[in-house]
């Protein structure tokens, strides 16, 4: 499937999750594809800014487009 998706080789593709799961970059199990330590290479506190953001736009868009149907 990744393979696919990504439109490369499977051998390619297997190369690279060895490659992150030697790094401890992920891990390979039953389940799936789990992504290690997703925190430490993710900015916390700018993808919560993020969020706000988005909620306050969506808010003020339902509050116009409440206003142009009234």
């Amino acid at each position: 499937m990744l393979s696919h998706k990504f439109n490369r080789s499977i051998n390619v593709i297997k190369l690279a999750l060895e490659t992150f799961q030697r790094l401890g970059m992920l891990s390979i199990e039953e389940q799936g594809i789990y992504l290690l330590n997703w925190g430490k290479h993710q900015d916390l506190d700018k993808l919560e800014k993020i969020k706000e953001q988005t909620r306050q736009r969506v808010a003020t868009y339902r509050a116009n487009k409440k206003l142009l149907l009234n």
